[in-house]
């Protein structure tokens, strides 16, 4: 058996001090449990007791769908359904989604490149023109 250089005793103060740090411990934030998946029957319970706006859910969905297709090339029609968007949706609804699906998807997965940023920009300049 392995042995631990490190030795953490048995001191009753060790234990206090792990339990009120552990119940110290925050939650995560709303945000990322927003962009994580969610089973229906789980969304459906949220619905029910007023957890989950289905407005500020169908502005997500739509903002992500724009993002996951957004390139060079259909650039300016992205620009134009999110102009669309943002007069027929809550302000705040679509820019909380933008900006987190923005960072989201140029931090993390096959859209974290210069090129989806340099897009990206592209796009937040022509809304910020409007």
């Amino acid at each position: 058996a392995r042995s631990s250089s490190f030795d953490f005793g048995s001191s009753e103060e060790g234990s206090e001090e792990r339990e009120d740090e552990d119940q110290g411990a925050s939650p995560s934030p709303p945000a990322a449990a927003a962009s994580k998946y969610i089973p229906p029957a789980l969304r459906r319970a949220q619905q029910e007791q007023g957890t989950v706006d289905m407005a500020e859910t169908a502005v997500m969905r739509k903002v992500r769908g724009l993002i996951n297709r957004m390139t060079e090339s259909n650039l300016e029609g992205i620009v134009a359904e999110l102009a669309v968007l943002y007069r027929n949706e809550g302000r705040s609804y679509v820019s909380t989604s933008l900006s987190s699906e923005l960072i989201t998807s140029s931090t993390e997965g096959p859209r974290a490149s210069e090129r989806f940023a340099i897009t990206a920009a592209a796009a937040i300049a022509s809304l910020a023109a409007l």
